[in-house]
């Protein structure tokens, strides 16, 4: 679970304040590119199960 939250953590933290900014068309290419990859990182680690 440490590990889950350290990796969601950097993804959050990249992408702060980007989300508005995609919206409105802000962002260029590459700020573009690094906000879908760190984003479907976190979904993907969102998916995870943990078991116990």
């Amino acid at each position: 679970m440490t590990q889950l939250d350290a990796l969601l953590s950097v993804a959050s933290d990249a992408t702060a304040g980007m989300a508005d900014a995609y919206i409105a068309g802000l962002l260029d290419a590459g700020d573009i590119a690094t906000f879908k990859a760190f984003t479907a990182n976190q979904l993907a680690l969102n998916n995870i199960v943990v078991v116990n």
